[in-house]
């Protein structure tokens, strides 16, 4: 069984959209945020899917699959900001403010929540198990989806 936890890119529905729904609810950027996630672009779990189905050497259990190193949340929110969308013409507000702005949106505060809670799990084993590369980070990953995003989270 292979656990991501994050999933970014093409045809991403919830995790980058979600973040812009927050940045929109609270009119700005979040600053102090200081988890960091597990994550993985779509084309690399498509071919760890695949290196785990057919290697011989892959066993029964669940596995943590991302990309070993960890997005920190504030890279992920710089990322969003920079290349999909940046709300409040670039204003910035703590955690505590961006809580107060959207405590009327239990989905804006769940990903709040998200940005401010460690969620990386490593699992170096994987790799190295299936002989398979975990693929570029994050940051080159994202920018090839960016114009992706831009288009779905404007309706074009």
């Amino acid at each position: 069984m292979l656990r991501p936890h994050l999933v970014h890119g093409e045809g991403d529905r919830w995790v980058v959209p979600g973040l812009v729904r927050l940045l929109r609810e609270v009119s700005a950027t979040v600053t102090g945020c200081a988890a960091r996630h597990s994550m993985i672009d779509v084309d690399t779990l498509g071919r760890a899917v695949v290196a785990a189905a057919l290697s011989p050497h892959h066993g029964p259990g669940a596995h943590y699959v991302g990309h070993p190193d960890p997005v920190p949340a504030m890279e992920l929110l710089a990322a969003v900001c920079e290349r999909v969308e940046r709300p409040g013409e670039g204003a910035a507000v703590d955690v505590a403010t961006a809580r107060a702005r959207a405590a009327e949106s239990p989905r804006a505060l769940h990903y709040l929540d998200l940005l401010t809670a460690d969620h990386w799990f490593a699992d170096d084993a994987f790799w190295k198990d299936l002989d398979c590369s975990p693929g570029e980070g994050f940051a080159r990953t994202f920018a090839r989806s960016a114009p992706w995003y831009r288009s779905y989270v404007t309706g074009g």
